[in-house]
């Protein structure tokens, strides 16, 4: 049976396996965002709400980063974008959370970011 053709978008040998830790990143993130008071306490620790969303989807976006094997900004940014939403929907739906425009901005700032620096880091080990 011949791949599919989104298939061969995916590093060979790791791209399933990034799939498989965005799965379990967006589980946790979707889980633990639902747990009265698990948010709070996170950004006390990190001292801050954005601080920790860059965080956690500046890492979703290293992770989409190795992933990917063509188009890696915009399936970065689709899959931060998309995430961030989820995540921010999910949110408004709880009484003790609430959802914002800057979280997600924030969001896709990180990925914005992450994406830069690796499309940097390509382009100057593709020279050397």
């Amino acid at each position: 049976m011949p791949p599919l053709p989104a298939a061969s978008w995916l590093v060979p040998g790791r791209g399933p396996y990034g799939l498989m830790l965005t799965g379990i990143l967006l589980l946790l993130l979707y889980g633990l965002g639902s747990w009265p008071g698990a948010a709070s306490q996170m950004g006390q620790t990190f001292g801050s709400d954005k601080l920790l969303h860059a965080l956690f989807y500046g890492t979703l976006a290293v992770v989409q980063q190795l992933t990917w094997s063509r188009h890696h900004l915009a399936l970065t940014l689709l899959v931060v974008g998309v995430s961030g939403a989820v995540d921010e929907a999910i949110q408004s739906l709880f009484p003790y959370r609430s959802a914002s425009w800057d979280d997600w901005f924030t969001n896709m700032a990180a990925a914005l970011c992450v994406s830069v620096v690796f499309w940097l880091w390509r382009k100057r080990t593709a020279r050397d």
